[in-house]
């Protein structure tokens, strides 16, 4: 299904596009997906999905269906296959938008680097994905201060 989500988004968006009432929480809500082997579809998906139909995020209740399932996936690195998804974070933290955090930005990235923080420390997590979890996990925190300081450029030139 990832597949197909991914390759439809990219190459014949209008297709999908009347289905995204059905097709948002199934997409968003991916990060419960238990079959390692489809991890690197799933996230490729995700994001070529958010990228084509921002408005995704007005289909599904982001507090409930995805950011509860996404800190479990970053917790659970013994089975969210680091070294085939995590660098796809950054782009998917990318494609929030301030209907998707409901105003609650500082909760969402002390929620989401707290997991990351326990995903690394969690005794099951493979050693030689270690690396990968802590360089992923500097590389959202440079993008989120990066974000920042954009944004409080922003404010001070207004």
């Amino acid at each position: 299904m990832f597949k197909f989500v991914g390759t439809v988004s990219k190459v014949m968006s209008q297709v999908l596009e009347p289905q995204l009432k059905i097709l948002s929480p199934m997409v968003l809500g991916c990060f419960n997906e238990r079959d390692t082997l489809v991890h690197e579809r799933m996230i490729e998906a995700l994001v070529l999905f958010l990228k084509q139909y921002p408005a995704a995020w007005d289909y599904v209740q982001p507090w409930k269906a995805v950011y509860p399932r996404l800190f479990q996936f970053l917790r659970n690195t013994e089975t969210s296959s680091p070294n085939r998804t995590y660098q796809t974070l950054v782009p998917f933290l990318s494609l929030l938008d301030a209907k998707a955090l409901d105003h609650q930005a500082t909760r969402f990235f002390d929620e989401f680097f707290s997991n990351f923080w326990l995903g690394y420390l969690n005794p099951r997590c493979p050693p030689s994905e270690r690396s990968i979890v802590i360089n992923s996990y500097f590389e959202a925190v440079m993008f989120v201060l990066l974000q920042a300081g954009y944004v409080m450029t922003c404010l001070l030139t207004i």
